[in-house]
């Protein structure tokens, strides 16, 4: 079948700089400025202070001039948790939001120097206010607003962070980009659990590979890794969320070092998650192997999945089946006393719990981020918990239900078909447009999604900003998908566009798409 040679599509034409590069970079200096008063009052230090404020100032340079780079930041500060360890580390808090102010600030210049501005993008943007407007009417029922505010106010910066992603990641390229970023973070985030268990080492890393001295078998003791989030549990649900679209990356062509990343993501991240002795994590690693079973090379899949099995059979610790085996003890959940392992029967607990505030407050729950705080008192009414201490929900779904009622869960359940819907129909939308690589890796997308919500059965939302940023490139593969469908027709025609080739789509014209659209 004849193709045809897309048009070059010029550059949008730049008007006169209201805002000039230079200019840009004064700005630069001048965000980066309260390091070098730092400088001067911390006579101890000052070189690596002039060295750091050198460094911030060239990173907001480039991102102000190049918002696609913050963009990439924010993937990859993000789901690596480093704001949260530099906070801890340091007291400095702004890392993340400093990263969103400048990408947001990068935008918005861009705006004003082009003459033919980008139209913003808004997938989902109904599902998400849905959802937002849901925790908004918990201030009715909540006894603690403070709370409520706090979680409204993560789940606005949550927003500003999908839409920049959404907005600036508009081509093939910077969505494999943005895919390489959150590759590179959960590697990140695997190598110092990984690092510890090879070497025997309690070293933490600077907060960036954090243990936890716990039970990691019936009656034995023992480290399990936290990395950089802490607990972990939540490691192995981040880690083994990641690995589906680890592997599809792995196996399509493309730049040896965009491989090589992705197979060392699916080494690091396969072994640290094995190493938290998440129980949970064994069950994501069962569905997602399934699940890859339906790739193409599924023969290929298929013998790498016998040969790893029987590889980590032949090395894993005695312990570690035994904590597996205790998964059989759930047969026994219609006779709770008959459940011998403490984690299980405090988890049932929880989940009694947060049915009774359910109970209590139907419609819109005890507020939102509210589950902590009415546990004890909820407990007691139950009787069944002898821990007497605060515990959080250990489930996402029961969360959900429990802090906003049936009009949060609605929403929630909203946004996830929306989301899960609209990525289905680009990836059949890129299969129809003949680009098979991109529609893979929009299935390793919801793939990824899907693992995160089969484990948060099993965890609450301490980190559900990682299942946010997946959503976010998602919705980036949903309107590229839209994007390069009207291309195909105004240009070329549906069967002569092969937008799988090299440099096809890189620089689409702003008109090849609605601007907005709840998709």
């Amino acid at each position: 079948m004849n193709t045809l040679a897309l048009p070059p599509v010029a550059a949008p034409l730049r008007r006169p700089h209201l805002l000039g590069d230079f200019t840009i970079a004064i700005l630069a200096l001048l965000c980066a400025s309260p390091m070098l008063l730092l400088a001067a009052r911390v006579p101890a230090h000052p070189a690596l202070a002039v060295l750091l404020a050198g460094a911030i100032t060239a990173a907001t340079a480039t991102i102000l001039m190049r918002p696609e780079w913050g963009s990439l930041a924010l993937l990859l500060v993000g789901f690596w948790n480093f704001s949260d360890i530099i906070t801890e580390q340091t007291g400095f808090s702004w890392v993340l939001r400093s990263i969103l102010a400048l990408t947001l600030i990068g935008l918005l210049l861009r705006d004003l120097t082009n003459a033919r501005r980008r139209p913003w993008r808004w997938p989902f943007a109904l599902a998400l206010l849905f959802y937002g407007a849901a925790q908004i009417a918990t201030f009715a029922s909540t006894g603690f607003p403070r709370l409520v505010t706090a979680s409204l106010w993560e789940y606005g910066k949550d927003l500003v962070m999908i839409y920049l992603v959404v907005n600036l990641l508009r081509t093939p390229r910077l969505l494999r980009l943005g895919v390489d970023a959150l590759l590179a973070a959960a590697a990140l985030l695997a190598l110092p659990p990984v690092i510890q268990r090879l070497t025997g080492s309690h070293f933490e890393f600077w907060g960036l590979g954090k243990m936890e001295w716990a039970e990691t078998a019936p009656g034995v003791m023992g480290y399990r890794p936290g990395g950089a989030l802490g607990d972990p549990n939540f490691l192995a649900l981040v880690l083994v969320a990641v690995l589906p679209l680890a592997v599809i990356v792995l196996l399509e062509k493309g730049p040896l070092l965009r491989r090589l990343l992705a197979g060392a993501s699916v080494a690091l991240c396969l072994a640290a998650a094995i190493f938290t002795y998440s129980r949970a994590a064994l069950i994501g690693l069962v569905f997602a192997a399934l699940m890859l079973l339906w790739h193409p090379r599924r023969k290929l899949i298929t013998g790498v999945e016998i040969a790893g099995v029987l590889v980590v059979l032949a090395i894993l610790p005695s312990n570690y089946w035994q904590r597996m085996l205790t998964l059989t003890q759930l047969k026994h959940v219609s006779n709770v006393s008959s459940i011998q392992d403490q984690s299980f029967r405090g988890r049932e607990n929880e989940v009694l719990t947060a049915l009774l505030m359910f109970r209590h407050h139907p419609i819109t729950g005890v507020g939102a981020g509210g589950f902590s705080a009415n546990y004890e008192r909820y407990s007691a009414m139950l009787g069944t918990d002898i821990r007497n201490e605060v515990r959080d929900p250990h489930s996402l779904y029961t969360q959900v239900l429990s802090e906003t009622g049936l009009l949060g869960a609605a929403a929630f359940l909203f946004l996830l078909w929306t989301v899960l819907y609209a990525s289905r129909r680009a990836r059949h939308r890129f299969a129809h447009l003949g680009a098979d690589s991109l529609s893979r890796l929009t299935w390793g997308l919801e793939l990824s999604m899907l693992t995160y919500l089969l484990l948060s059965v099993f965890l609450h939302a301490a980190f559900f900003r990682h299942f946010l940023m997946l959503l976010a490139l998602a919705g980036c593969a949903v309107l590229l998908s839209k994007r390069l469908a009207h291309l195909a027709q105004t240009v070329s025609g549906p069967d002569q566009f092969r937008p799988d080739e090299p440099g096809v789509g890189e620089v689409l014209p702003h008109s090849a798409a609605p601007a907005t659209g709840a998709a």
